[in-house]
């Protein structure tokens, strides 16, 4: 939207018009503002159609695979499972199944068995984050997308890896960001994964966090001339100078700054106030990692 077309209610009221059980208040109050907003009204009406084309594809995904015998006992026995195990366990896999199954009990479809586990199929995955993306900007899509294809939908690794595994992975470039995010994380967060990875044509340098319940993804990405937050947003906060983004979108909060050749994002589940806090305790010493590649 350009600043001209802008409602502060707009945010939230996409994502308060999928509850599936709002109050009387609530509902009188998004249809009074709906009924004198056409800017809401139609960001409103975009995203009611898009979560419908989701439930359309994942429902024809679903009736076009038969369900494997022994699927649904399997299911129950992974959920009793998990629910037993306790948060210090490394059950690093439960932030994609609980994802996998919310959306499942929402639109019905969209899930495989395989190899032992339950899977959104490839096409469900890009699905979804084709419903989602359009309701932040585009330069926030850059990083939400692949948050949720590589860190929600993979399953992340069952070892915690070491910072010396990490530096090797991330290469001499950015081996110093895994031990700089590492002492930044919120309690109970470990890195779980830290790589180079792509998608849809676009390189990334990603590091995963998770508590075991939740996760955190910090990405970085090289931006073209004409990729800018300043361009599509306004900055929520300042750090060192540097402007901070924001934005959200269900339970994906985003937080993001750039440099003259990087864009940066924080993603998570967390709530937007701790997720931006996390982002300002790490943007130093990543701007200042980022700027030595650029001299």
């Amino acid at each position: 939207m350009t600043p001209a077309n802008h409602c502060p209610r707009t945010s939230a009221l996409l994502q308060g018009c999928l509850d599936p059980e709002p109050s009387a208040a609530n509902q009188t109050d998004m249809e009074q503002h709906l009924s004198t907003c056409p800017v809401c009204a139609h960001a409103v009406s975009e995203h009611r159609a898009s979560h419908q084309m989701l439930r359309t594809r994942l429902r024809s995904a679903v009736l076009s695979t038969p369900a494997p015998l022994g699927l649904e006992t399997r299911v129950r026995q992974t959920l009793h499972e998990a629910s037993s195990r306790t948060a210090a366990r490394r059950f690093s896999g439960w932030p994609a199944m609980a994802l996998a199954l919310s959306l499942l009990i929402a639109f019905g479809a969209g899930l495989r068995w395989h190899n032992g586990g339950l899977r959104f199929t490839p096409g469900a995955q890009d699905s979804y984050i084709a419903a989602i993306a359009p309701e932040v900007a585009p330069v926030m899509r850059i990083g939400l997308q692949q948050h949720v294809h590589c860190a929600v939908f993979q399953k992340l690794p069952s070892q915690w890896p070491t910072l010396e595994e990490m530096a090797n992975e991330l290469g001499p470039k950015y081996a110093d960001l895994a031990p700089a995010l590492s002492s930044h994380l919120p309690p109970g967060f470990r890195i779980a994964t830290a790589h180079l990875c792509e998608y849809r044509g676009r390189y990334y340098t990603h590091l995963a966090a998770t508590d075991g319940s939740r996760l955190i993804s910090l990405l970085i990405t090289v931006r073209s001339p004409r990729e800018a937050f300043e361009g599509e947003l306004r900055a929520v906060a300042t750090e060192a100078g540097v402007p901070l983004y924001a934005a959200g979108v269900q339970r994906f909060r985003i937080a993001g700054f750039q440099t003259r050749d990087h864009l940066v994002y924080l993603v998570s589940d967390l709530p937007a106030a701790e997720n931006l806090a996390t982002l300002r305790s790490l943007q130093p010493g990543v701007d200042q990692a980022l700027r030595r590649l650029e001299i």
